[in-house]
């Protein structure tokens, strides 16, 4: 009797859990942690947390097994996330690769792409990426554009494309700001400041460094004058006429390389303030 018993049992048991494998099962039988939608979810949490170089991966490995439908989303993240990592080159390569499978227009994935040469410093070819691409120009495609042209110093064309463009916040101020100071930029001319340069403090005068004009005017007349002083006295036997000749010559040499020198840093200074301006917008408008 007991033999029965716990043989009954024991087949009660075999029979339940037999029926309740199924469903015990089926929850890891039907999650994919490599499918498609499980992997969208990894990448968007590692874009998220910034780990943008790891989330590049997933969106890469997401280009090949996801759906039709949802192949340029994956691609344009992969481009986006490599762009924000700083690795420029692998999105170059991932756009290579997906322009040579999209068939027509990809407008979203052509203005990361543009985003990409811009950061490249390839203006001109990002530009007439957004030009080709034989769409309505949108208010990004515009403000890439007038972002390219500052960049490239084209300022009147940069200002009044930025006039069409409705975007608007800090990207939009920073770029306007940039492109004033563009047009308010009066370049000095090095070969101009040389050339005033044979005047003694003429050159330094012209790129407003005022203190240097007047060193170069003050040591070079002195030195000049020394020099007349002792070759009227001894003539040219006089080795204080040729030390404070010699004196003279380097400092009015100086001079005029110092003139030339002037207006490049002159130039390089303000061009390197709307260079910050630009980047500042290019930051803000990503």
């Amino acid at each position: 009797m007991t033999t029965c018993s716990w043989k009954t049992r024991f087949g009660s048991l075999a029979v339940g859990l037999l029926l309740a494998f199924p469903l015990l099962a089926q929850p890891v039988a039907y999650t994919n942690l490599y499918g498609p939608q499980a992997s969208t979810r990894f990448a968007q949490y590692l874009y998220q947390t910034g780990n943008y170089g790891q989330a590049a991966l997933e969106y890469e490995r997401l280009m090949l097994v996801t759906s039709a439908r949802n192949q340029p989303l994956m691609a344009k993240m992969a481009l986006r996330s490599h762009r924000k990592d700083g690795n420029l080159a692998a999105g170059e390569k991932v756009a290579l690769y997906w322009m040579n499978l999209a068939t027509g227009p990809q407008a979203s994935f052509t203005i990361e792409y543009a985003l990409l040469l811009t950061a490249l410093g390839r203006y001109d070819e990002s530009n007439h990426l957004l030009h080709d691409l034989g769409i309505p120009e949108t208010d990004s495609m515009g403000f890439i554009k007038a972002l390219n042209l500052t960049y490239l110093g084209d300022f009147l064309p940069a200002k009044d494309l930025l006039k069409q463009s409705s975007l608007t916040g800090d990207c939009h101020v920073a770029l306007q700001s940039a492109i004033a100071q563009g047009l308010a930029l009066k370049e000095k001319k090095p070969g101009l400041a040389v050339g005033l340069g044979v005047v003694p403090g003429l050159g330094k005068i012209y790129t407003g460094h005022y203190v240097d004009a007047g060193a170069s005017i003050l040591f070079t007349g002195i030195m000049a004058w020394q020099a007349y002083v002792g070759f009227n006295h001894r003539g040219t036997r006089s080795v204080y006429g040729w030390i404070t000749g010699s004196l003279a010559t380097g400092f009015y040499l100086g001079s005029l390389y110092g003139s030339h020198h002037a207006a490049l840093a002159h130039n390089r200074k303000h061009m390197e303030s709307i260079r910050n301006e630009t980047d500042r917008a290019y930051h803000l408008f990503i």
